[in-house]
């Protein structure tokens, strides 16, 4: 949707390899989600040496095929990607990118229900409200699933105001508890001992947490307080280096409820909303080891 774009494709299309494969509708040419990682210094000296002034232009977005009618304002933009257009030649051969599947990578939430439906039927991706909250707790499945957990990716699909989102445990962490996959597979050394049901919600928050045995069918919610340091909370133990005592938890804890008129904007625009009928939920507000499990 760029306006540079077709000029670029064009220019690469006689690559080898760049052709779109005849058994996907994919496009050879990879995204962006606008994530740049920039070397302070040599931005500094980008900065002084533009005056932080890149090139402009408008972007309009019609609302029908002949482009005879906006659909929203036209504004003046700038476009990030043409930051490594500013910088030196010495600088420019330093520039490259990291390629990430997008399950992995983004899940943008900007479109209404009615404009979700149509992105849906033309490139398979919605973006909406609904869209990027399951796919948040997928892609989280995804990652435990990676590392060993006892978990199903893909359970089902469900369709809230007429977009099919994915279904399957709501699996939430905080940035504090695992801000990266390493991170990830420490707080759950021991993952063949975990088990987490297709209904359940796993909340976790805070970076001295660690999932050593769980049998969750339901909903549990673990929380080290704000402010609180030193806290060693451990779900789960271990006994004798091969015996396990897990903690089990068996509750009724969340049912998705279809929204009203009455409900507010950010839950309408959903479709649905989740009600927490029952859930475990153990908040540690001192430092000190915790030991969570079955006794």
């Amino acid at each position: 949707g760029y306006p540079n774009g077709d000029m670029a494709v064009t220019a690469a299309a006689a690559k080898p390899g760049s052709a779109t494969s005849s058994a996907s509708a994919l496009s050879p040419f990879p995204g962006n989600i606008n994530a740049f990682i920039v070397d302070l210094d040599t931005y500094k000296n980008v900065l002084e040496g533009s005056g932080g002034s890149v090139p402009e232009f408008v972007n309009p977005k019609y609302s029908d095929k002949n482009k005879t009618a906006f659909r929203k304002p036209t504004r003046l933009e700038c476009m990030m990607q043409e930051l490594p257009l500013l910088f030196p030649q010495e600088a420019a051969q330093r520039i490259g990118y990291s390629m990430f599947p997008r399950w992995f990578s983004c899940s943008s939430v900007k479109n209404n229900p009615t404009d979700a439906k149509k992105k849906m039927a033309k490139t398979g991706f919605p973006e909406a409200a609904s869209s990027g909250e399951a796919d948040m707790y997928r892609a989280n499945r995804q990652l435990l699933h990676l590392i060993g957990v006892h978990i199903k990716v893909d359970s089902g699909e469900e369709e809230y105001l007429g977009i099919p989102v994915s279904t399957g445990a709501r699996v939430v962490f905080s940035s504090s508890f695992a801000p990266s996959l390493t991170a990830l597979k420490a707080k759950f050394p021991y993952p063949s001992q975990v088990r987490i049901s297709d209904t359940s919600t796993l909340i976790l928050e805070g970076d001295g947490i660690w999932v050593k045995a769980l049998d969750l069918d339901g909903a549990l919610k673990v929380t080290i307080s704000e402010g609180v340091s030193g806290a060693k909370v451990s779900i789960g133990d271990v006994k004798s280096g091969t015996k396990f005592a897990p903690l089990r938890v068996r509750n009724k804890g969340h049912k998705v409820e279809m929204a009203s008129p009455s409900d507010p904007p950010f839950v309408q625009i959903r479709g649905y909303k989740l009600v927490c009928v029952e859930m475990h939920e153990e908040k540690i507000s001192s430092p000190g080891e915790h030991v969570l499990f079955d006794k």
